[in-house]
């Protein structure tokens, strides 16, 4: 008899996760808990998940804060989370909600230096080129361009 083997995983590139993405949403007392086994978006091109620069994704995990006995991102990746999320998996569409923490959330790490720059990196590892032009947007707050400019952008 055969031996089955776990599913294979992308260990160390980031790229398609081929149905290996898992996600799961706990509710209780009227808070919503996300669980991801790994950091990923859908693709600009495609419905599949996308993960993320395994860089990012351990930012994730290293720049974690404890927020009344819960561990919660950090505002920089925290935002990079809802950036990226806007623009992938919401096809560009910000709402007012997603708009308002956004800007919060920049106001919040804008005037450090080493959140601001770890922010641009996480930024350059999943938009490339096309990182300053989202960079512009969320400083200047006009989330909804971003996609738009993205697809005009000739070197993304």
């Amino acid at each position: 008899m055969k031996k089955k083997q776990a599913p294979k995983i992308i260990e160390n590139i980031a790229g398609s996760l081929r149905g290996h993405y898992k996600q799961h949403q706990l509710w209780k007392a009227g808070t919503r808990v996300n669980l991801h086994n790994h950091v990923a978006y859908k693709g600009s091109h495609t419905t599949d998940k996308i993960r993320v620069d395994p860089e990012v994704e351990d930012a994730f995990f290293n720049y974690k804060i404890k927020r009344d006995g819960v561990y919660q991102l950090h505002d920089c990746e925290s935002l990079f989370h809802h950036i990226c999320n806007g623009v992938y998996d919401c096809s560009g569409n910000f709402g007012d909600e997603k708009m308002e923490l956004c800007n919060e959330l920049f106001e919040n790490i804008k005037n450090n230096p080493e959140e601001r720059s770890r922010f641009k990196n996480h930024l350059a590892n999943v938009f490339y080129n096309a990182s300053s032009i989202v960079f512009d947007c969320v400083s200047e707050g006009t989330y909804n361009n971003i996609r738009k400019k993205m697809h005009k952008f000739d070197d993304y």
